[in-house]
């Protein structure tokens, strides 16, 4: 009898914790359109990812939070350029979780990295690659970049799975989505997250497959988010949408922080480099003369006082990347550090870009030469 009272109350516990369960997935599911583990198996779905003008029809696995492996293509001024996703859901050939050369580099980023726009070969982490090899290097360069994704998704994606793949330098270029994606909504305390690599990774896991946890974590975050005053400057897309001041003057930094912490732990070089945007290179040339603080001021009150000879959208844009460019910039004497900076060539011709963030093949060669040039004395033969 009390067995049968012990496995009663057991089954009565378990359908209690998975109806709590299944009414958190719906909440976040309607909120975020994120599955838990009881709906990831069904959770394939098609999506239109949009790269400024062009869309790109991709295969979204909201399971692995990647593009579902296969082969693509996309037109682009009549021609069909042909992209393949490999078997571990990232642009190129397949890889192995063994290291097989001297050199093993990883690039994060958005659009711009993964290049769905641009023939493989052409993409910067391809040309970086063969430039290294050219020199007889013994490399190879891991594209991880996905469109759309931010400086908070290339954190997730690095602390879950990339440092299993050993990278002997990680590259971040991450600057516009960010302000993008990451600057909106819940501020995050700048020692809120406890330096312990096991507990970030639980952290994650559970944020990814308990919908529960992740509703309670969200609501512990917002209740935290109102001890935190930050000033707001208004998206140049919608003006009900808001972007913390506190993102650029604090939570930026801390994110790129913690993931240098982790590198050094593993034996990881993080290589940094700044993102240029195509406006006005003399007016641009300019706020990059201010110091970070005053380029902070600058976007505080950028509604009130655009930048001369800017639109408020490209006004927008540029003082947020001169921004996060400079705090990048907090990390030059870090030993695990390389910062890299292309802007000037980059801005010295228009061709180098095909709109005003995204590069053309040309400007890619360019970025990849200002990243070899760079990072050189640290590799090995």
């Amino acid at each position: 009898m009390k067995i049968n009272k012990i496995f009663l109350n057991l089954l009565f516990l378990m359908i209690v914790l998975v109806v709590i369960e299944l009414s958190s997935s719906t909440i976040i599911y309607i909120k975020e359109k994120k599955v838990s583990f009881l709906f990831k198996p069904f959770s394939k779905i098609a999506k239109n990812f949009q790269q400024e003008q062009e869309v790109f029809l991709v295969n979204w696995d909201k399971n692995k939070d990647k593009i579902v492996p296969g082969n693509y293509s996309h037109k682009k001024n009549g021609e069909k350029i042909k992209y393949k996703i490999n078997s571990r859901g990232f642009r190129g050939d397949e890889f192995s979780l063994k290291k097989n050369v001297k050199n093993r580099i990883i690039a994060f980023g958005g659009s711009t990295t993964i290049g769905l726009g641009s023939e493989i070969n052409e993409t910067y982490p391809k040309s970086l690659q063969d430039r290294l090899e050219k020199e007889d290097y013994d490399v190879e360069v891991l594209n991880f970049g996905l469109p759309a994704k931010s400086l908070n998704f290339i954190r997730e994606l690095y602390f879950k799975e990339a440092f299993k793949y050993k990278p002997d330098i990680i590259i971040i270029y991450s600057n516009r989505n960010p302000t993008m994606y990451d600057s909106i909504g819940t501020k995050i305390m700048i020692d809120e997250r406890l330096d312990n690599d096991k507990i970030i990774r639980t952290n994650l896991f559970l944020m990814d497959n308990v919908m529960t946890f992740r509703l309670l974590y969200k609501l512990y975050r917002k209740v935290i988010n109102l001890t935190i005053r930050s000033d707001e400057v208004i998206s140049p897309y919608k003006n009900d949408v808001k972007h913390n001041i506190f993102y650029f003057t604090d939570q930026y930094y801390k994110t790129l922080n913690e993931i240098i912490k982790f590198s050094k732990k593993n034996s990881t070089k993080v290589v940094l480099v700044k993102q240029a945007f195509f406006f006005n290179p003399p007016i641009q040339k300019k706020l990059r003369s201010y110091d970070l603080k005053e380029n902070i001021e600058v976007l505080k009150n950028l509604k009130k006082n655009n930048i001369d000879q800017l639109n408020y959208h490209d006004s927008f844009w540029s003082v947020t990347n001169v921004v996060l460019n400079k705090t990048m910039d907090k990390f030059k004497n870090h030993q695990n550090v390389i910062v890299v900076d292309p802007i000037e060539s980059l801005l010295e011709n228009k061709q180098n870009f095909t709109d005003y963030v995204h590069l053309s093949p040309k400007g890619n060669v360019i970025l990849a030469n200002k990243i070899s040039d760079k990072i050189k004395s640290i590799l090995r033969k």
